[in-house]
């Protein structure tokens, strides 16, 4: 019988994890932000099956013990860990997890019928409820793999993430929204990406905003110590106070 650990629920209750590669990482460390990105999600939750895209950066509310399984299902050899008082107070927020014959499903699915009926490409992006979607996430189903270009062969159980996610409150009309077609197509996702981000819709942060970061290899342990020392204009201590080598993956 697996016991509920209060003690480490409540050290999660602080911190989110943002899990990605090394090479990501060092990104994010370089720059000092977060930039969105488009996530393909499934529609499956919902009966006319429409898949969407939302820009947005994505953490996850984890325990320790549930990192190592979270790193594996998604392949990633790195993360940051975040203050939640930073992400809260920089807007990011957490999902709202939703089954497929729950009434808030019914009600989504007539809300989209509505608003494709019109030949309005723009109406969904105008609308306050193409926000309220950004937020929602089936309980459990596939998930797209951008290196395969491919969903993934089996259902994954996404409540237990916890996810938490940073969508960007776009101004005259920047698509934080594609659809699949769109999403599918490199150079438009590219180019609404680079829009995003041109007009700045980064999520920035400082040193003292990081909890934890974890890098896999002795090599890219050192070589990420190295880099917070310079960028952040921290002593070798104080480096090595926070990245850690990550000894499970």
């Amino acid at each position: 019988m697996k016991y509920f650990n209060y003690i480490e629920y409540m050290k999660r209750t602080t911190k989110l994890y943002h899990c990605t590669s090394h090479h990501c990482l060092m990104e994010i460390l370089k720059t000092k932000y977060f930039l969105p990105s488009y996530c393909l999600e499934s529609g499956e939750y919902l009966t006319n099956g429409i898949n969407f895209a939302y820009a947005m950066v994505c953490f996850a509310d984890l325990l320790h013990s549930e990192l190592k399984d979270h790193l594996d299902d998604f392949g990633k050899e790195a993360f940051i860990c975040m203050s939640k008082k930073w992400a809260i107070d920089n807007g990011v927020a957490s999902v709202m997890y939703i089954s497929p014959k729950s009434i808030i499903s019914a009600s989504i699915i007539k809300h989209i019928k509505d608003l494709y009926s019109t030949s309005d490409s723009n109406k969904f992006k105008d609308n306050i409820f193409g926000y309220f979607m950004a937020f929602f996430k089936q309980h459990e189903g596939y998930f797209w793999q951008n290196k395969l270009s491919q969903w993934s062969p089996n259902k994954k159980t996404f409540f237990t993430e916890r996810e938490w996610r940073y969508v960007p409150l776009v101004k005259d009309r920047e698509a934080f929204y594609l659809d699949e077609a769109d999403f599918m197509n490199k150079k438009i996702r590219q180019e609404k990406q680079k829009e995003l981000i041109d007009k700045g819709y980064a999520l920035s942060f400082d040193w003292q905003n990081i909890e934890t970061i974890g890098v896999k290899g002795i090599r890219k342990w050192l070589r990420t110590v190295c880099m917070c020392k310079k960028l952040f204009h921290i002593s070798f201590e104080n480096a090595i106070s926070k990245v850690k080598l990550i000894s499970f993956i």
